[in-house]
């Protein structure tokens, strides 16, 4: 009741990683793009999203398809919650197949395994594919 005053949300509406932030006491921001100050002799590279503990906010860029933006957003509240020791962290749109062979860090895979969880849980999955 106090997400949704007077109305009944819908799973879809339950699943919002936006909402997830709200709980946590996180601000949530969607931008147009994100720009990284890092990178190699001047170049930039696109950011999805970031957590920034200092400023307690999640910021993620708009300019990707919407499931990428959706999987970021719950790539970064999986970031939140499981590895606290990070305070400023930035990722890289995520959408598709892996085509690398490069292993990906485990702090990564923890929060994509969250991300898909918060995104698709098992029991909602299966509740429609019967």
């Amino acid at each position: 009741e106090r997400l949704w005053p007077n109305s009944q949300p819908s799973v879809i509406q339950m699943l919002d990683p936006g909402v997830a932030a709200q709980v946590l006491g996180v601000r949530y921001e969607e931008v147009d793009t994100l720009e990284s100050p890092f990178g190699f002799r001047g170049s930039h590279h696109r950011v999805a999203g970031l957590i920034d503990r200092q400023e307690s906010k999640i910021v993620v860029a708009t300019s990707f398809p919407v499931e990428t933006v959706r999987f970021t957003a719950a790539h970064e509240i999986g970031h939140w919650i499981l590895h606290k020791g990070e305070v400023m962290h930035r990722d890289r749109p995520i959408s598709g197949p892996r085509l690398s062979y490069e292993p990906r860090d485990r702090h990564e895979r923890e929060a994509d395994h969250f991300a898909a969880c918060l995104l698709m849980p098992a029991k909602l999955v299966r509740a429609q594919f019967e």
